[in-house]
């Protein structure tokens, strides 16, 4: 990955699930599992990067908000939401 052991800034663009776990026909005793996932435009590409996160991260992080992300050799290590990055009408 070539953003490996950075922090850099970007744009979630898409969020996403997959289905890991098929209840099959005992549905009733076992629910899906799903592994979440985020796009992120860092805006130095044409494309945007997937990382996958939790299922509490999906939830608090929705499309276009700004996050903060720190990768290292493993991959994710930590995703927050960025300081300071929405957009504010000037003061009259």
């Amino acid at each position: 990955m070539a953003l490996q052991g950075r922090t850099c800034t970007g744009k979630v663009v898409r969020r996403w699930r997959k289905r890991l776990i098929d209840p099959g026909i005992f549905s009733y005793e076992r629910k899906p599992s799903y592994a979440y996932y985020l796009a992120i435009d860092d805006g130095h590409s044409d494309e945007a990067f997937a990382l996958e996160v939790t299922e509490y991260q999906s939830d608090c992080l929705p499309v276009d908000t700004f996050v903060r992300i720190t990768l290292d050799h493993k991959g994710l290590e930590e995703i927050t939401e960025a300081p300071d990055t929405c957009v504010r009408e000037p003061a009259e």
